[in-house]
């Protein structure tokens, strides 16, 4: 490849690393969605079966991304019992610290 064609190469070879990443970034920010959403619906009461079907998961996986799912006891809004999903992407995000703003989940 002469250096012309590699000059020519480049920026399209920049356009689509830059599309994997970007699909990489919201596959990642799906699961957490999904996670977030099954602990959710798991606290309500909804039983570990029926989030299996309903997602298409085994039971034992949607349990081991209910029980691996971050908890804190913050005084925050919510205050115990309360689960943030992690940030995401710091620089992709939205808010004006670089992050996707965090959803706070109250058991009620």
């Amino acid at each position: 490849m002469t250096i012309s064609e590699r000059i020519v190469a480049a920026p399209r070879e920049r356009r689509v690393l830059a599309r994997v990443s970007r699909a990489a970034w919201r596959l990642d920010q799906a699961e957490r969605e999904r996670t977030w959403a099954l602990v959710s619906a798991r606290a309500e009461g909804i039983s570990i079966r029926t989030l299996a079907t309903a997602a298409g998961l085994s039971p034992s996986r949607v349990h081991q991304l209910v029980a691996d799912a971050t908890w804190t006891s913050s005084p925050e809004p919510g205050g115990p019992g309360t689960w943030t999903p992690p940030r995401c992407c710091p620089t992709g995000g939205r808010s004006a610290a670089g992050g996707w703003p965090s959803r706070t989940w109250n058991s009620g």
